[in-house]
């Protein structure tokens, strides 16, 4: 079983390493970033847009699933093969990342404000410049950036204790 999980995962890290995959997820972001703040207040809008990032993300993941595995059995069976035999798989990396985000909204809003944080930082012309750059933290919580996932959820943080601290407190009515 793990090695028919295992194959799933590699057949969707390959769907989602494709051009129509990081066309939409670019779009996506770049289409919903600016409605993300560094603050701790989790407005509802947030829900909104992590639904249909998940719903999006969740058909994609479907197409991949091969038709003599129900998506059901898959689902079921990942958590113990994530946690297991699958926990250090570099090959499936960016898919646990990509299902993680789509399914757990901290990790969602965590992405969008390290995608905000790397715009702000880029400049006035930063949604140009990372158009040609896949934005996820996949990329983040690896080789790519040469960041692990813990280093990128400390620098979210980090961001939203700054943004804190300098915006002065609000007066009681």
């Amino acid at each position: 079983k793990p090695q028919k999980i295992r194959d799933v995962m590699v057949a969707m890290e390959d769907r989602i390493r494709s051009e129509e995959f990081e066309t939409w997820r670019s779009s996506f972001v770049n289409e919903h970033v600016d409605v993300f703040t560094f603050d701790d207040e989790n407005k509802l809008e947030y829900t909104d847009i992590h639904r249909k990032y998940e719903a999006k993300i969740e058909e994609f993941m479907v197409s991949a699933l091969p038709p003599e595995c129900p998506v059901e059995e898959f689902m079921a069976q990942l958590p113990g093969f994530l946690e297991g035999p699958g926990a250090k798989d570099e090959a499936i990396g960016k898919a646990a990342t990509t299902l993680l985000e789509a399914s757990d909204f901290e990790q969602f809003r965590n992405m969008m404000l390290f995608t905000k944080k790397e715009r702000e930082q880029a400049g006035p012309n930063s949604e140009q410049l990372l158009n040609g750059v896949s934005i996820n933290s996949a990329q983040a919580d690896g080789k790519s950036l040469g960041v692990d996932h813990a280093a990128l959820m400390d620098m979210c943080a980090q961001v939203r204790q700054e943004k804190r601290a300098s915006t002065p407190p609000s007066s009681p009515l």
